[in-house]
């Protein structure tokens, strides 16, 4: 009862706390005289320190794609199975076979307080011989953060791209490179979709970083194209903190 009773009062005075300093930023950025960097500033950690008390939920999924497979002349079962036998006979590889949805493969490997689901989904090509013969011309993998809080975004990314790596490296004999990188970050009300942007039914908005990814920033979701690197998570959480 007195944990609950102190866990109560906790947050209470958390709320109460971030009230006061939104308030007090909130008179900075719009009564005084400061210039925009300030302001930018201001409305930054104000919004920071609302999502560190709320530590929202941001679905965090991960995709690439191999290169073109035909060449391999890859049966889609022999290469799951191929897959399925050298991640899950890898020792401490923490690689976990789920079972099968559809045509897909589901694994799941957990590193620290991040448990990831990988989805492993084939397409077919229709090689035309004396008979129809399916084979893999290319496979996709989806890394799904089970749970992911803002609080924990960097750490949870982090160990994402230790999961895609390990898994990259050990079937890279099999399936070689991947390409076609993009991470997607499922988030609330983009800020900025207001005013002159909502009565122009803007859907998105568009552009590129540093020459080196393209990102898109929707209603409610982040994507951002191009290799997943550790330089990223700060900058993927500045970019969730101040615009949505």
């Amino acid at each position: 009862m007195f944990e609950i009773g102190s866990w109560f009062i906790e947050q209470f005075w958390g709320i109460i706390t971030g009230i006061i300093i939104s308030l007090l930023v909130y008179f900075i950025v719009n009564f005084l005289p400061f210039g925009e960097d300030v302001r930018y500033k201001a409305i930054f950690y104000r919004r920071k320190i609302s999502k560190l008390i709320l530590n929202p939920t941001i679905r965090v999924s991960y995709t690439v794609k191999t290169k073109n497979l035909e060449d391999k002349k890859l049966n889609p079962n022999d290469l799951l199975s191929m897959i399925k036998k050298k991640l899950t006979g890898i020792k401490n590889s923490n690689f976990i076979y789920i079972g099968e949805k559809g045509n897909a493969s589901i694994f799941s490997c957990t590193l620290g307080k991040t448990e990831v689901e990988i989805i492993l989904t084939p397409s077919y090509a229709v090689k035309q011989n004396d008979e129809e013969e399916l084979l893999v011309d290319y496979l996709q993998c989806d890394f799904k953060i089970k749970e992911c809080k803002y609080r924990n975004f960097d750490g949870h990314l982090l160990d994402l791209i230790q999961i895609f790596r390990k898994l990259e490296v050990n079937i890279e004999d099999i399936v070689g490179n991947w390409v076609g990188e993009s991470l997607t970050c499922d988030i609330r009300r983009l800020y900025e979709f207001v005013g002159v942007l909502k009565n122009l039914k803007m859907s998105s908005l568009k552009g590129k970083i540093d020459g080196r990814y393209e990102i898109e920033l929707y209603e409610n979701k982040l994507v951002i194209y191009g290799s997943l690197e550790t330089a990223m998570t700060s900058m993927i959480k500045d970019i969730i903190t101040y615009y949505y």
